[in-house]
């Protein structure tokens, strides 16, 4: 075995096998970046309006984390599966990620109608004792937060 190994080492071999590993690591690596350079480009940057960021943080750890991915989905171009159009928005591009956690239903809205945006307008534990229809108070705030995210994207990119 080692007098096999010292034939490649004398013959070059060996030098060409690590040449070629260096390579194709450089390769891998320059590919990798182009990649994740490609990710971060096509990912639309998420704001967030009002008090959602830190409702959202008050949520349990695992409703964070599928909200999260929800929002990472739609930062991608794609939807969680999880994630429906928001009743009353026809059209609006207004959607809400839906989480039960112990018995507790969590919602997470945000908008994808401002192009090349995503909009976090509101987060929050659903609450009402009857039916699954949004609180009024609650959409009454995500109106309010969409007109505001309308306004700041409006300034932000003067379209």
């Amino acid at each position: 075995m080692i007098c096999g190994l010292q034939e490649v080492v004398n013959t070059g071999t060996f030098s060409t096998i690590s040449k070629f590993r260096r390579e194709r690591a450089n390769n891998i690596s320059l590919l990798l970046s182009q990649l994740w350079y490609n990710l971060i480009m096509d990912m639309k940057p998420l704001v967030w309006i009002g008090s959602s960021r830190d409702d959202l943080k008050k949520f349990p750890e695992e409703v964070q984390d599928a909200a999260g991915f929800g929002l990472y989905k739609a930062q991608m171009g794609g939807k969680h599966p999880a994630a429906k159009p928001l009743k009353g928005y026809h059209g609006a591009g207004v959607v809400e990620i839906v989480d039960n956690h112990s018995g507790n239903t969590y919602r997470t809205v945000y908008t994808t109608k401002l192009e090349g945006v995503i909009y976090v307008l509101n987060a929050f534990q659903k609450k009402a004792k009857s039916g699954i229809e949004t609180p009024k108070q609650e959409i009454d705030l995500i109106n309010n937060r969409l007109k505001t995210a309308i306004e700041y994207h409006k300034l932000r990119f003067k379209k």
